[in-house]
């Protein structure tokens, strides 16, 4: 607090540059440590576990510095690179696997004064993946809670404290997690394991979301949040149940409002008697295809002769029951929700499969053209 801000940066500056020499000078010793396997006669069974048992390196960063000690020795090229400031640990330890002695005079100039992000992009080139398949998998995350009163209590010896166990209602289940004594009890909490790949101009999207979304949170922007926000702005829009709640609401304020009298009103133009019936027209209204989509609760609502029923909430289609060419009318009764398999297999029934194929075939040429 007594240093001037001048003498302040003077000796951060050179705690820095000690540090990075340091860090070097630990590299070397590791590769020798390696090289002699001195880790086995102190009975470790690896460079990994000396490192982190003995030195008392994490583990992420023990990994990172067998990585990059690992990097130079093979490539000593990378040495250079760290001691000029064009890398650092974690950027060597994250090449480390990828550069080769074929691609090193291609790879080490691409990743010289690059961003970390950078480096992870152009490291996948170099490692390129099959085409990825979209995976959800349900996982459980321990969530430590307090101890408990009788867990910190130390008067009776450990051992002669049974183990307790803290139940959690997880997912509409129960899950039990076993608490010995000393430690914190935990709860699990149900999540999903999502896995996907996306395209540039997708990810540039959720980034830029993010960015916009940041000024609400500010402290960071996870993916869980930001799906969570997106999603609901979506179902807001478009859920069937949510428009039929707004459309509710809009029809409780007009009837709370006065109603007009047409004679106090001359400007306003009466009803015509006579006029001609609106054309025919596909179309179904709106509130009808959302009163249709809740009365089915948003699933296929086809049965086989043998009971069983779809339940598919894919791809959802309103289908007429008495087929519109033949009369039937969009009212709700004879409307139902069906999945694009099944509102075909009912076209089918009613009007034969070749036809079908042709209307469906004619569709899709004019679709081309």
């Amino acid at each position: 607090a007594d240093l001037s801000n001048s003498e302040f940066l003077r000796r951060l500056d050179a705690l820095i540059k000690k540090e990075k020499q340091i860090t070097l000078k630990v590299l070397h010793y590791l590769i020798e440590m390696d090289r002699r396997r001195l880790y086995a006669a102190f009975g470790y069974a690896s460079l990994f576990e000396y490192c982190t048992r003995y030195l008392g390196y994490s583990e992420s960063g023990a990994n990172r510095r067998i990585r990059a000690a690992r990097c130079i020795r093979d490539f000593p090229e990378v040495y250079d690179m760290l001691e000029q400031n064009e890398l650092d640990l974690c950027k060597v330890s994250l090449i480390y696997g990828t550069l080769t002695d074929e691609n090193q005079s291609k790879l080490l100039p691409e990743i010289r004064c690059r961003s970390y992000r950078k480096i992870n992009e152009i490291v996948a080139r170099y490692n390129p993946k099959s085409l990825l398949r979209d995976r959800v998998r349900p996982v459980y995350i321990k969530k430590p809670v307090q101890k408990s009163a009788a867990a910190s209590e130390p008067s009776k010896p450990i051992e002669a404290k049974s183990a307790r166990f803290l139940t959690a209602n997880v997912g509409g289940q129960k899950s039990s997690t076993c608490e010995t004594p000393g430690e914190s009890e935990e709860i699990l909490e149900k999540k999903y394991k999502l896995e996907f790949a996306v395209c540039p101009e997708v990810m540039a999207k959720i980034e830029r979301a993010r960015a916009l979304l940041s000024q609400k949170y500010p402290r960071g922007v996870e993916l869980e949040r930001l799906l969570d926000v997106l999603l609901n702005e979506y179902l807001e829009k478009h859920s069937p149940e949510r428009k039929i709640k707004r459309r509710e609401k809009r029809e409780a304020r007009k009837n709370q409002l006065p109603k007009k009298d047409l004679r106090t009103n001359p400007q306003q133009k009466q009803p015509e008697t006579g006029q001609k019936t609106a054309k025919r027209s596909r179309h179904i209204p709106e509130d009808i295809q959302d009163a249709v989509y809740t009365r089915d609760n948003g699933r296929c609502s086809y049965k086989s002769s043998g009971g069983t029923k779809c339940n598919s909430t894919w791809n959802l289609q309103i289908d007429h029951i008495v087929p519109y060419a033949r009369g039937g009318d969009h009212s709700i009764n004879n409307l139902r929700l069906l999945c694009a398999k099944h509102n075909r297999l009912e076209a089918e029934r009613a009007y034969g499969k070749e036809f079908m194929k042709k209307h469906i075939n004619s569709k899709c040429r004019s679709c081309r053209e």
